[in-house]
């Protein structure tokens, strides 16, 4: 809500700046909040959606920074130029070097938290893929879009920059931007709503000490477990919920899990859950069952996640 929030300042301030020049004056500064706060806001999103242990705080340094950058260009904006010439303000030089100054700031924002994004969603995927067997989730394709759509914004935004036209400013950047930002948060909002994102608490005991009593795992009753619980029907399986049942912690088991059966535990999992897919085909009780019926009631969480998983295990072979 608070995303959604910035972003109608940011396209209010578009609208305002090309039609409506003196509510820009005043809301100058509010924009340069703004824009900036989004770039964060999607950054702690990121933050939050791809933690793998202890949930770590926010560092309020990321919301303290805008607002101290904010007030430089208040100052700058209101004071510094009006001492120069106390009639510029609704000039054209006016707006182009304030719009300048603050795109130019948003520039550089984008790029080290579009950056810092990409590095956390990647370490993110490499480690959820010992630890999750929801495909779909795991695979947090969403959040890349998110990051492309900020990097796609910086181009136009360099290039207004770089030429300080307003003609390019109204006819293009505009548009483009306005309809770049609606995009970001349709794709947000759709995936929080559908919580398309698997966050590794942890489930009675700390993934970041591990401290659960460790109990070595015989392979026979490992598999007894597996074939007589079949917690891979569930579509949200995570190791974390086999870590009481089992006695161990989430590495100790992701470890055996790639030692015993050479796969990670997201594979593992859906190999099961394939085997009785195949079982369920094979059984005259759930012949009324169409083939797409019996892939969810195996734990595919949903018939992508299965296609990808087959497509990916015909090109391991």
């Amino acid at each position: 809500m608070i995303y959604y929030t910035t972003i109608i300042c940011v396209s209010f301030a578009s609208f305002s700046f090309v039609y409506l020049r003196p509510v820009y004056v005043l809301i100058n500064s509010l924009s340069m909040l703004s824009i900036l706060y989004s770039i964060v806001i999607i950054f702690h999103i990121i933050h939050l959606v791809t933690a793998t242990g202890k949930p770590k705080p926010f560092s309020f340094i990321h919301y303290l920074t805008p607002a101290v950058v904010t007030l430089v260009q208040y100052y700058w904006s209101y004071y510094f130029i009006l001492k120069t010439d106390p009639v510029i303000i609704y000039s054209s030089y006016w707006f182009l070097a304030v719009s300048s100054f603050k795109l130019g700031i948003w520039i550089v924002y984008g790029t080290v938290y579009s950056l810092s994004g990409l590095q956390r969603i990647i370490r993110y995927k490499e480690i959820i893929m010992n630890y999750s067997a929801d495909e779909d989730r795991s695979s947090m394709r969403w959040l890349y879009t998110v990051i492309i759509c900020t990097i796609a914004l910086i181009p136009p935004t360099f290039l207004y920059v770089f030429l300080r036209n307003e003609v390019v400013l109204v006819s293009i950047f505009s548009l483009m931007t306005n309809f770049i930002l609606q995009l970001q948060l349709v794709v947000l909002a759709y995936n929080m709503f559908t919580e398309n994102y698997v966050i590794m608490y942890p489930v009675g005991s700390n993934p970041e000490t591990e401290n659960t009593v460790l109990v070595k795992i015989d392979k026979n009753h490992f598999e007894q477990f597996m074939r007589e619980k079949k917690p891979y029907l569930n579509p949200g399986l995570r190791i974390t919920d086999l870590m009481r049942e089992l006695c161990t912690n989430r590495s100790y088991l992701s470890g055996y899990i790639n030692k015993t059966y050479s796969m990670s535990f997201s594979r593992y999992i859906n190999t099961c859950r394939l085997r009785e897919l195949k079982r369920m085909q094979n059984d005259p009780k759930l012949s009324a069952y169409d083939s797409e019926s019996l892939i969810i009631k195996a734990g595919f969480r949903s018939i992508r996640g299965y296609q990808r998983f087959i497509k990916q295990e015909k090109a391991n072979v």
